[in-house]
């Protein structure tokens, strides 16, 4: 999926969508006063339909009127849900000007959203642009119209150009959760947790393989379990300009590390409430450094009880819906089935972590205190050399035994 072309035109300092050749209306005279009805902005192009929020604007004949009037529900739908049910601040100057949605099968990608420079307007008119040969999938055109729009929401409140290289990922993993929020029957949005579940251990402000996207599921977690229905909405429209995960922590009130442990052990147990669209995470065996800055390494313990040590990062171990947050020590929640331990690089910097286990032979709930069996211990790629590729273990009672690297990547079909 070539995606929406904003992290694309801020990595190639575009500061003109003319530079791609793309057209950009052009204001010609002042704002009408608020008593007249919303006018086009600028001279339009050729051929257009004007909705009640919204003008279409396209150059040839050729266009599908289907495909016309499929975009102008679309976006409409979005108005309604993101603007009326989730009272997002629209763009100032959609008070006066009805919003720029231009139809053009050659930029090069699904979608892109900039703003137009205007005095009246400080924050610039946004223009979208919409690919419209992607209308042959009704619910991927859907999501798309929803996404764009989400953007020029955000250019309301947040100035992109003007931020660093670590910005432009909340921008697109917000937007896949906003088309979620104003489509939430179509679901398409899900489809891009591959992107997420195939790197875990990335940057968390990756642009590498479409990650950006994935990290919708991020606002998934905080939807749910973090800020409720609305905030997301809150966290644009109160933002101090910081780095997204400097907002984001002070908006949950918490340390980022934390925040990215108790989401990765939501997604990692399946206890996201659309978990079963999502694709599995990578998973790994605590062998090799964690590179990413608030990365995640997965790694399945399968069915024990006991305590998990941890020397390094922030961890949280989880199964069925529950999971603990923590630094040094933790113990596995009660219960049956598969137990995740997911640890979270907290810095820059690569983290070299070792983790261990101590299980207990009774079950909890049999009335004897616990007794410990022995330990399991994983070692880290350390840089001096010692230890490196070591994970072995000893049991009691067994000698010595070796754990094997765990690699999966699970992928969920997701109609896509």
């Amino acid at each position: 999926m070539p995606g929406c072309l904003l992290p694309a035109a801020m990595a190639a300092g575009l500061t003109s969508p003319a530079q791609w050749g793309l057209h950009v209306p052009q204001r010609l005279h002042t704002p009408p006063p608020p008593s007249v009805e919303r006018v086009v902005y600028g001279t339009p192009l050729a051929f257009r339909q004007d909705t009640e929020h919204f003008s279409l604007q396209w150059e040839t004949p050729a266009l599908d009127s289907v495909i016309v009037a499929q975009v102008e529900a679309d976006m409409e739908a979005a108005w309604d849900a993101l603007v009326e049910d989730q009272e997002w601040d629209p763009p100032v100057s959609s008070e006066a000007y009805l919003l720029t949605v231009i139809l053009d099968p050659d930029i090069g990608g699904t979608g892109l959203t900039y703003t137009v420079e205007d005095a009246d307007y400080p924050a610039g008119v946004p223009v979208m642009y919409i690919n419209p040969l992607w209308a042959e999938d009704p619910s991927f055109m859907s999501s798309l119209c929803a996404h764009e729009f989400a953007h020029a929401l955000q250019f309301a409140v947040r100035d992109w150009y003007d931020m660093g290289d670590t910005e432009s990922w909340y921008w697109e993993a917000s937007a896949e959760w906003q088309a979620e929020v104003a489509r939430p029957e179509m679901n398409t949005y899900a489809w891009s947790s591959q992107y997420y579940a195939s790197a875990p251990h990335a940057d968390h402000h990756s642009m590498g393989g479409y990650h950006q996207y994935g990290m919708c599921v991020f606002n998934a977690y905080l939807d749910e379990y973090a800020l409720g229905a609305v905030g997301l909405r809150d966290l644009w429209l109160d933002n101090d300009g910081l780095e997204w995960h400097e907002e984001i922590g002070a908006a949950v009130g918490d340390e980022p590390g934390r925040i990215w442990a108790a989401f990765s052990a939501a997604y990692g147990s399946e206890s996201l409430r659309e978990s079963d669209l999502y694709t599995l995470p990578l998973t790994v065996d605590g062998t090799t450094a964690l590179e990413g800055w608030l990365g995640t390494h997965y790694i399945q313990l399968g069915d024990i009880d006991g305590e998990v040590f941890l020397d390094g990062g922030v961890g949280a171990v989880a199964r069925g819906g529950q999971w603990v947050v923590f630094d040094d020590v933790a113990e596995i929640p009660p219960g049956a089935g598969d137990v995740w331990l997911v640890v979270v690089n907290p810095d820059p910097e690569p983290l070299y972590y070792r983790y261990s286990l101590e299980p207990w032979e009774e079950e909890r709930d049999s009335g004897d205190p616990p007794s410990r069996e022995g330990s399991m211990g994983l070692a880290r790629m350390d840089p001096s050399g010692s230890g490196k590729g070591c994970a072995c273990a000893t049991g009691s009672g067994s000698g010595p035994w070796l754990l094997w690297p765990l690699i999966l990547w699970r992928r969920r079909a997701s109609g896509r």
